[in-house]
């Protein structure tokens, strides 16, 4: 039911300007669609306030048409509308977190026959000859070990999105490569070079999954999830261990940017297009070195309104211009605090609109679903155009306490934070996402906060707002890769709770690594 330009006049109910709307859609094979619908719309009657008017009105309110898939993910349309006229429409059909390009073959590691006894050959060869087959597969920070009953490898994973698939990986190779004294192989997690994460299961037990001749409700009871820590690794005897390598940690990329400002004076859709390479190091344990640079190709941004005194976000239009510029240079530490605890110290420029300093500290209860944390940030805005000059005559600073939950029937993260924002704004900013199967995240947050202090009338009373997008990198490259590209849209560019724009916090460093989470797709260490 429609009222007004929708209703055609009509009344319905005893109700005038109200009328019925509506179409049908029938699929009759895989590759055609029938389609009607029924438009009452009185176009002769709206014509001189719309763009494209149609003053002579419609002959007919029926519309009808058919739609055909012409090439994968490529729909033709043609319809005959009003009465009158012919429609040709050509429609692309992604799915976001698909690969676009087809992926080089990456086939896994096949058990054939059961290797000879360690005792029976050099152990230490046969420990380093595993290692490089699993950094040859792809993974970082390689070290294998053993005690003769267990074979360990302990890993960083920069290769899959889903850490699953990845444990599942490296433990079939040391299913392949482990002697028949072998009681339990295992893989450890690590990010940053920190440990977070074991997983153990008996090689028969693996075998039998991986052959098609164990259910996956019983393989889930007999694989054993654990935190563990770097002291507790120690503790642990092992008797050989493969080489270490001392490699520096660093992976780079040219991320496709889109930025947007909306609804301003000036003009409603205003974007700025172009390519952000980047680069991260990691020298030590828990360190982060990240530089990036924005290289615009396009920028229609620009602002009629003079931003107010007091402004944090609403002057960020001067931030997108199209001169190449510095996004950012920072350095991050993460460290452990006991065995689900941690913290986090950032300096350098965050974004492109602060720089400074920050720090976080989180604990992960029980397995993981929650997670609890507290953050801070002092920061000076930088200076729009130029490369590293800050404003000196204003410090910004903000104090948020953090609330998550992970809803696991359909991979649900929750957010709530409450605190002084950027704009000294006090009150809660709730945030919900939900990650596919692809490993696309898709999200939206709203705040409350106290605005009465704020000096202009559109960011008194408003609630912050938006949506946003994780997309996976793998879906623009030929291998698979971990990393997610992240993009916001808001519908108002507002000071209202406003924070600095970390790229990555302690939940996101650490909540994948959790077994509650691994717990979810455990299926897909078969993969």
């Amino acid at each position: 039911m429609g009222t007004d330009r929708l209703s055609g006049g009509n009344s319905l109910f005893g109700v005038e300007n109200l009328g019925m709307f509506g179409g049908v859609e029938v699929n009759i094979n895989e590759k055609i669609n029938l389609i009607a619908e029924y438009s009452p719309i009185a176009y002769e009657k709206d014509y001189i306030s719309f763009r494209y008017p149609v003053p002579e009105g419609a002959v007919s309110p029926i519309n009808f048409g058919v739609r055909a898939e012409v090439l994968r993910g490529i729909d033709l349309g043609i319809s005959w509308q009003r009465g009158n006229t012919i429609g040709v429409m050509l429609h692309g059909n992604l799915k976001l977190g698909k690969s676009i390009l087809p992926k080089k073959p990456n086939p896994p590691a096949w058990r054939t026959v059961i290797p000879q006894s360690f005792s029976e050959k050099d152990i230490q060869d046969e420990l380093n000859k595993i290692k490089n087959e699993i950094k040859g597969a792809g993974f970082d920070n390689v070290k294998v070990t053993t005690d003769v009953k267990r074979l360990t490898a302990e890993i960083q994973n920069e290769r899959y999105i889903s850490n699953q698939k990845a444990v599942g990986r490296v433990l079939r190779i040391l299913l392949k490569n482990s002697p028949p004294e072998i009681e339990r192989i295992s893989v450890v997690l690590t990010r940053r070079k920190i440990p977070f994460l074991r997983i153990s299961v008996s090689p028969h037990t693996l075998d039998k999954f991986i052959m098609g001749e164990m259910r996956a409700d019983i393989f889930e009871q007999l694989v054993h999830i654990e935190t563990i820590t770097e002291k507790s690794i120690k503790k642990e005897i092992v008797s050989a261990k493969s080489e270490a390598t001392n490699s520096l940690d660093y992976r780079w990329g040219v991320k496709p940017e889109f930025e947007t400002f909306l609804n301003d004076l000036s003009g409603a859709f205003r974007y700025r297009i172009g390519i952000k390479p980047y680069a991260t190091i990691s020298p030590w344990k828990g360190s982060e070195f990240v530089a990036a640079y924005m290289i615009p190709f396009y920028s229609n941004v620009t602002s009629v309104n003079v931003p107010p005194p007091d402004a944090v976000r609403s002057d960020g239009w001067k931030y997108l211009g199209d001169e190449p510029a510095l996004d950012r240079l920072y350095y991050d530490q993460t460290f452990r605090l006991g065995e689900k605890s941690f913290g986090r110290f950032s300096t350098g420029y965050f974004e492109k609109q602060y720089a400074g300093f920050g720090g976080e500290v989180m604990t992960f209860p029980s397995k993981g679903s929650f997670a609890v944390g507290l953050e801070g940030d002092w920061v000076r805005k930088r200076k729009p155009g130029n490369t590293m000059e800050l404003f000196n005559d204003r410090d910004y600073y903000t104090l948020l306490g953090n609330l998550y939950y992970r809803f696991r029937p359909l991979k649900m993260t929750l957010r709530a934070q409450y605190g002084r924002f950027l704009g000294e704004d006090v009150g809660w900013r709730f945030e919900a996402s939900r990650e596919y199967d692809t490993g696309l995240v898709l999200g939206a947050w709203y705040s409350f906060t106290d605005t009465d202090h704020f000096l202009t009338q559109e960011n008194q009373g408003y609630n912050d707002k938006g949506i946003f997008m994780k997309l996976p990198a793998q879906m623009f490259s030929l291998r698979e890769k971990r990393h997610r590209y992240s993009y916001r849209l808001s519908p108002w560019t507002r000071d209202v709770g406003a924070t600095v724009a970390h790229p990555s916090n302690l939940y996101d460093i650490g909540s994948d690594l959790m077994p509650v989470l691994f717990e979810e797709d455990i299926k897909k260490l078969k993969n």
